[in-house]
């Protein structure tokens, strides 16, 4: 069974804080947020508001939250990354994380599917004009 090796280079060693990762996970708690709200109002909107319906919005979540760190790790370590086979010599193959970012977007539609629901919409204005009149 391959193993990974380990690339020192995208690590921190500093205790110090980095403040663009500070503003990056508030910015993705804000979006994980708006997207929780969207799909809530959408359940409310369609009168389905129950807990099952509520419990597949949470399983969505978990799945977005594992569709975000697979993301994250194709950005640090790329699509191929080098591992250690058995026999000890290193090879090239394809990051896992893009195999399973795959299979976790597929669940994340199912649900929605499920739900009858739209793909969330971020950053939009959920209401209509016939709203504010």
């Amino acid at each position: 069974m391959p193993t990974e090796t380990k690339n020192s280079n995208n690590k921190e060693k500093s205790g110090k804080t980095n403040p663009s990762k500070i503003g990056k996970k508030a910015e993705e708690t804000q979006k994980r947020l708006s997207i929780k709200e969207d799909l809530i109002y959408q359940l409310e909107d369609s009168g389905r508001l129950q807990s099952f319906y509520t419990n597949l919005i949470e399983d969505y979540l978990f799945y977005y939250d594992l569709k975000e760190r697979f993301r994250r790790d194709i950005e640090n370590r790329g699509l191929i990354v080098t591992v250690t086979s058995g026999n000890g010599f290193p090879k090239k193959q394809t990051n896992e994380s893009v195999k399973e970012l795959r299979e976790t977007s597929k669940m994340m539609l199912k649900i929605l599917q499920d739900l009858k629901l739209q793909e969330p919409l971020t950053g939009v204005d959920k209401y209509d004009e016939s709203d504010y009149t």
